[in-house]
């Protein structure tokens, strides 16, 4: 056989073993890299609607994703939960929560969400129908969270108010560009600019043509990318092990008490007592070099310069802003979940939390259960949450 026939017959047979081994790997893995797949058509409508005094705000009936899956419907309202009525019903209890994405809980699905733990435990003590509204909304931040309770919350005649709000403004403030008033849509929108002003890399757009046809070079993408991106984990966890210099905002935590100030004031005047909640969190005297903690918070390392020894230092200025708070208001009802959740250990909070500040269905169990205790604590709301009396 001449070389130039072996060479053919080498290359056929190449050709048939690669052609053999892309119809393989399609009948073993028809998923494989269907994210390089075009993207579906967007929807006609996006679940939020952009409004100069909120930023932006879920649409009533508009359907969102829960983590551990499927979709969920909103009221009418733009709330989680089932519509409420107005005027209050007579001899109801009504509480509205206002906040961030650990107030909206789309962690979980709405029956585990401390709202409507909360609403059972509630119900299970008195003889009083209870309703708890649930108007967080995820990436808000402080003041967002009063102008939700102004125009969406109070129209609902809550007796108490519960704000679990701040960790948005913490983690925004860390971030280069910070303004007063930033908000996630005006994050979202920078980050798209900058990304759409870096240039392709060389080769790019021919790389994912070839991917997207081919199977065998999607399986060796993905078997790239699986060893890339544990690197990348482990980088990036060290990586914020060490400080990043990034000085605390002091002009933020400012504003975040005049907005609490402003929580306070909003609903008092209508009659409604606030209890104000200090978030707990992952992190903890005992966990701050823990790899498993360190695994949880890859999102907030992907997304925000601080380490997690800064973190734990500006967590601990909020809380100590909350708490001084608490102190010069007697009226609010300062629900301390940071402390009551202080001596957990590694393993307990790893069953509670899936992230730095998101919850569990055990974690919003035991958040129900604490905000439970507060509330029976005060005077004034045990009296509230006793018989019915006689109209």
């Amino acid at each position: 056989m001449t070389r130039r026939r072996r060479l053919v017959h080498a290359t056929i047979t190449i050709v048939l073993a690669l052609l053999l081994l892309e119809a393989g790997i399609r009948l073993a893995l028809p998923d494989l890299g269907a994210d390089l797949e075009p993207a579906p058509a967007p929807p006609a409508s996006s679940p939020f609607r952009l409004d100069p005094e909120v930023a932006y705000e879920p649409l009533p009936g508009a359907r969102l994703p829960v983590e551990t899956g499927g979709d969920e419907v909103l009221n009418d309202e733009g709330f989680r939960g089932q519509d409420m009525r107005r005027p209050k019903p007579a001899g109801v209890v009504r509480i509205g929560a206002v906040g961030d994405s650990v107030v909206q809980a789309l962690s979980v699905g709405l029956d585990s969400t401390w709202e409507e733990a909360l609403r059972r435990a509630l119900e299970g003590r008195t003889q009083r129908p209870v309703e708890v509204i649930n108007a967080g909304v995820g990436g808000y931040v402080s003041w967002q969270a009063v102008r939700r309770l102004e125009r969406r919350v109070l129209q609902y005649e809550p007796d108490v108010v519960l704000a679990l709000v701040g960790w948005n403004d913490l983690v925004y403030s860390s971030l280069g560009g910070w303004a007063p008033g930033m908000d996630l849509s005006a994050i979202e929108r920078r980050r798209r600019e900058e990304a759409s002003a870096a240039p392709a890399r060389p080769g790019e757009g021919v790389l994912r043509r070839v991917c997207r046809a081919s199977y065998i070079a999607r399986l060796l993408r993905t078997a790239r990318n699986h060893s890339w991106n544990a690197r990348r984990r482990a980088d990036l966890i060290a990586f914020h092990q060490r400080p990043s210099g990034t000085p605390f905002n002091e002009r933020a935590l400012a504003d975040y008490l005049e907005h609490l100030g402003r929580l306070r004031d909003t609903a008092t005047r209508d009659g409604a007592r606030l209890g104000l909640i200090v978030w707990p969190t992952i992190l903890g005297e005992a966990t701050l070099d823990s790899p498993a903690v360190h695994a949880r918070l890859i999102r907030t390392y992907e997304n925000f310069p601080l380490s997690t020894c800064e973190l734990w230092i500006w967590i601990h200025r909020y809380w100590e802003a909350m708490r001084a708070f608490g102190a010069r208001h007697p009226d609010v009802v300062l629900i301390d979940v940071a402390r009551a959740w202080a001596a957990l250990d590694e393993r307990e909070r790893l069953i509670r939390f899936t992230d730095l500040a998101h919850l569990t269905e055990a974690g919003n169990e035991a958040l129900a259960r604490a905000i439970e205790e507060a509330l029976l604590a005060d005077p004034a709301i045990a009296r509230l949450l006793g018989p019915d009396e006689p109209r």
